[in-house]
């Protein structure tokens, strides 16, 4: 997973997701908003995966409860 993440738009619906395969990823979001991602697996194998986020602000925690 080494180098530079690169960046992904989630998809509305899991329809829309697009496939990601081993690596990292950048992407943004805003609250209330819903990405969707697909990740093909072959029997027996393990989904490991990580979301990184900035502190919230205070008006963001308001915006999120």
């Amino acid at each position: 997973m080494a180098g530079k993440p690169q960046p992904v738009v989630g998809g509305d619906s899991f329809a829309t997701a697009p496939v990601l395969t081993d690596g990292a990823y950048r992407g943004t979001i805003v609250p209330g908003e819903t990405q969707a991602f697909r990740v093909e697996m072959a029997y027996g194998q393990k989904l490991s995966a990580r979301l990184r986020t900035p502190p919230a602000s205070p008006s963001l925690r308001e915006q999120i409860g």
